[in-house]
């Protein structure tokens, strides 16, 4: 092939690589990866039987105690102990039971219910960090998998360049340092390739771990990488309101309300109410002749230490205090931390419009330009392959900020407590 004829088909081949359509990927493989992710996250099952533990804990704490069942001997002459001697003996058979002061359960069980609702908040938590690292995982796995074919394609560019130079030796008219130059550049696309599938294997292996299969890591998995950023509706000015982690603080905030409310209940007395069952034997002398007695007792837990009841209440105010400040905390953190993503998301946005719109364009015209003045002697080989060698990365760069971008908004979903409804 005479030089011609053959770059204006490199150039061709160029274009089609750079200038190919980018679709919307398809995220069915991402779906079924997040899907199977949780499904088998550990972390999310351990969450649920901890919620599924504390309802049964509300369910059991609004109950009354236990009624108490007492066996007894009363009234027996210390020197025999026998129930013949005197009429006032009796084997006594009791039950009692304890009522707390009303409203006092239902603040138990308000408490128990509102610490249900917290272990929720932490599987609501635990599925957005799963959505969030398996996309994470994904998109790099999808990027590194672009990449290769990217670089592949390049190093085919360059061999057919080497071919070309070769026989341009060979025929007198080119020298021993272009292709050294050439097979130097081949080299070093293999070592990056290789480099390249060390990098798919561990994404591979992230994502096998996140679904609990880990034979994924030895499989080709499909993906589809979006090749643009669509910036759509996803980034809102909602705030931080929907974050699971701050909801629960606010139900621990909650707690500690009711706490306080729950600790002034103590200020007031617990009853308990019995009855006693008398069986007794007919001893003369006996006005009753054996009958058997019934008694009734009315009984009250009487708060008479306030310093301890006093103390448990500055207590509560203090925890809920406490927990007022850390949920107001964590809004911050998590307020300064979405906007840091939002920033970032904006940044790469408006640099990928740069990339696309100025920089890709000028590096193809660069090749281009060093193409023509190639043919006809005024560029070396060396600057040509220069050239070529930017395009390359000018092409992974931007194929980088897209990954970026995407990364950042599966962080950025999962701080704003996006629901994963797919």
């Amino acid at each position: 092939m005479s030089m011609k004829g053959f770059f204006p088909a490199v150039l061709c081949l160029v274009l089609i690589i750079i200038s190919a359509p980018n679709s919307r990927a398809d995220n069915k493989t991402l779906d079924s990866l997040i899907k199977a992710a949780l499904a088998a996250n550990p972390d999310i099952r351990a969450a649920e039987y901890q919620r599924q533990a504390a309802e049964y804990e509300a369910g059991a704490t609004g109950k009354l105690p236990d009624p108490v069942l007492s066996l007894g001997a009363v009234n027996l002459p210390k020197s025999s102990l026998s129930f013949d001697e005197t009429p006032m003996s009796a084997v006594v058979v009791g039950l009692s039971q304890t009522v707390p002061w009303p409203g006092k359960l239902k603040k138990k069980s308000s408490l128990a219910r509102l610490d249900s609702q917290f272990k929720q908040t932490v599987i609501n938590s635990e599925e957005n960090a799963v959505v969030r690292m398996v996309t994470s995982s994904y998109y790099e796995y999808a990027y590194w998998k672009e990449a290769r074919e990217i670089i592949e394609r390049n190093q085919a560019l360059v061999g057919s360049l080497a071919e070309v130079v070769e026989t341009r030796f060979a025929n007198g008219f080119g020298s021993a340092g272009d292709l050294l130059r050439a097979r130097t550049l081949q080299a070093r696309l293999e070592n990056r390739l290789l480099n390249i599938d060390r990098m798919i294997y561990s994404s591979l292996l992230s994502l096998g771990t996140l679904t609990g299969n880990p034979a994924t890591a030895g499989t080709d998995l499909p993906a589809s990488f979006d090749k643009e950023i669509i910036a759509g509706d996803e980034i809102t000015d909602d705030g931080v309101k929907g974050n699971p982690l701050l909801a629960g603080a606010a139900l621990k905030t909650e707690q500690a309300r009711n706490k306080i409310d729950l600790t002034k209940s103590d200020y007031w007395p617990d009853f308990t109410f019995g009855i006693d069952y008398s069986i007794r034997r007919d001893i003369p002398g006996d006005p009753v002749r054996g009958e058997d007695y019934l008694s009734f007792k009315v009984g009250l837990r009487l708060p008479l230490w306030f310093s301890k009841q006093k103390s448990n209440t500055r207590a509560a105010r203090e925890e809920f205090q406490a927990a007022r400040e850390q949920e107001r905390s964590m809004q911050l953190r998590l307020w300064q931390t979405v906007n840091d993503i939002r920033s970032k998301l904006s940044l790469v946005e408006r640099s990928y419009r740069r990339y696309r719109e100025s920089i890709h364009p000028q590096a193809e015209a660069a090749y281009e330009s060093a193409r023509v003045a190639y043919e006809v002697g005024r560029v070396d080989f060396n600057s040509l392959l220069s050239i070529q060698i930017e395009l390359l990365d000018i092409e992974l760069e931007q194929l980088s900020l897209v990954k970026d971008y995407y990364i950042s908004l599966a962080e950025y979903e999962e701080l704003t407590g996006k629901r994963y409804n797919r």
